[in-house]
């Protein structure tokens, strides 16, 4: 292999750039950008097909704690840990579980979003021959999550609603009963016009199923409940009609939808005041109120 196998090695692992879409931006980051783009990101991740791919367990790291030394002869299916700490900055690493809380890695992969520009880096490698394990994937993820944020297109639109569903199948404790299935009418009562509440909505981050003069309607919780977990908004004089349902038939779907909601709703007064016009209020069931 020798030199060859070095220079690709090397071309492989260094870091690359592109642009991130402008449909992505906007402020505070957390509450607008960080949204769709951590959506994006999943996406990329769960279209990574590990079907029969194997690791080695060589030394590696996983949440900063270095693993320790194992046999370099056992080998294992591979698995993708991915971690984030202000939807700005990701680590994909490829490898097997090790002793403990440690993992051996194949690679690891960094992502960084500043400003308008994504770029990825490969910090972590193994090499066998001088050439990079599992080489295939590293390269399919990180051209994947380049061109994700470029374009603004999930890759994989039905994994997040897999893995959502195979979580809610695992029963989990909460303090309250989940809701049962209701309907919700309420409003926010703003100077802005419908031009700009269209734009302060169109910043919400969320899913938009159906778009029209009339209004607009935005899925609630999973994807595959948008018929019976939604909220639409109708545009009136001085005024943003809204109506909800959370209707889906699992108990732990419709506590996620109603959870959405109350989000949504925080959301939109945020929105319409960061946009001037601080005297927006909420009209509605107490319940429901936004704390803004």
């Amino acid at each position: 292999m020798g030199l060859l196998a070095k220079n690709a090695t090397k071309k492989r692992v260094g870091p690359l750039s592109g642009p991130l879409n402008s449909a992505l931006g906007g402020s505070p980051w957390l509450t607008t950008g960080a949204i769709p783009s951590a959506a994006l990101v999943r996406s990329a991740a769960f279209a990574l097909n590990l079907a029969g791919t194997t690791s080695n367990s060589l030394r590696g790291r996983r949440n900063a704690i270095a693993a320790a030394l194992v046999s370099p002869l056992t080998s294992a299916s591979s698995k993708l840990w991915v971690e984030t700490t202000d939807f700005k900055t990701w680590e994909f690493a490829l490898g097997m579980p090790a002793a403990g809380d440690a993992a051996a890695f194949d690679w690891v992969v960094k992502l960084a979003i500043d400003g308008s520009t994504a770029t990825v880096a490969t910090v972590n490698w193994l090499t066998k021959e001088d050439a990079l394990v599992n080489a295939e994937h590293h390269d399919a993820l990180r051209n994947e999550l380049l061109r994700a944020l470029a374009l603004g297109e999930l890759t994989d639109a039905a994994g997040e609603a897999e893995v959502s569903a195979a979580s809610l199948a695992h029963a989990q404790p909460f303090a309250g009963a989940p809701p049962q299935p209701f309907d919700l009418s309420f409003a926010v009562v703003t100077s802005l016009d419908e031009a700009a509440s269209r734009q302060c909505l169109g910043q919400l981050g969320r899913r938009v199923v159906s778009d029209s003069p009339a209004g607009i309607r935005w899925g609630l919780g999973l994807p595959r409940n948008d018929r019976t977990d939604h909220v639409t908004f109708t545009f009136g004089p001085g005024r943003l009609d809204g109506t909800a349902q959370v209707g889906s038939a699992a108990p732990g779907e419709r506590r996620i939808a109603a959870y959405a909601l109350r989000s949504f709703i925080d959301r939109v007064l945020f929105l319409i005041k960061h946009a001037g016009d601080e005297a927006a209020t909420y009209e509605g069931p107490a319940d429901w109120e936004s704390s803004q």
